[in-house]
């Protein structure tokens, strides 16, 4: 039989929710299987309110962003904190894992997207909004490309491994 952190991942079986506590910087992941398996995990460590959280494609990991100026990466099962990302001067505001795993990309109120190598926690690449705020970061499916909005009214489209700007950015207001 597969266990209560397996059922977790199922979109047949489990509802996933995070629900984040300002007042102590901790953000309690709560998985409810439908199946029958309760399990709640507490993620403790950020020193400041949290603004995202998200788990990677495997569903092993789950990566926090904070107010506190760090993104973390936990051990999704045992809630250990396996990294702290230190880079952005300022908020951290999302932050997602690349559809490989191999990177983690976080948006802050410092104007910069930084991109992670996922093992190692080094800075790759420095991916500036130029406008405002970068607000949120995602990929675009399995496409190798990384898509940034912010503050400003436009969205920034780039190209995953490279981190270039392969053309314009698209206006949307």
């Amino acid at each position: 039989p597969r266990s209560p952190t397996d059922l977790t991942h199922s979109l047949e079986q489990a509802i996933a929710a995070a629900t984040v506590s300002a007042d102590s910087a901790t953000i309690g992941v709560l998985h409810r299987i439908v199946a029958k398996y309760p399990l709640a995990l507490a993620l403790r460590g950020h020193t400041a309110p949290l603004r995202s959280a998200t788990y990677n494609r495997d569903g092993n990991l789950i990566l926090t962003t904070s107010e506190d100026s760090t993104a973390r990466v936990w051990n999704a099962t045992t809630g250990e904190c396996i990294r702290v990302l230190r880079g952005h001067r300022g908020w951290v505001l999302s932050g997602t894992f690349s559809p490989d795993g191999r990177y983690i990309v976080t948006a802050g109120r410092d104007s910069v997207a930084l991109v992670w190598d996922a093992s190692t926690g080094e800075i790759l690449a420095r991916l500036p909004q130029l406008r405002e705020y970068t607000r949120s970061v995602r990929f675009v499916g399995d496409k190798p490309w990384l898509i940034t909005t912010g503050d400003d009214p436009f969205v920034h489209i780039w190209a995953a491994r490279s981190w270039t700007r392969p053309g314009q950015d698209i206006r949307i207001r």
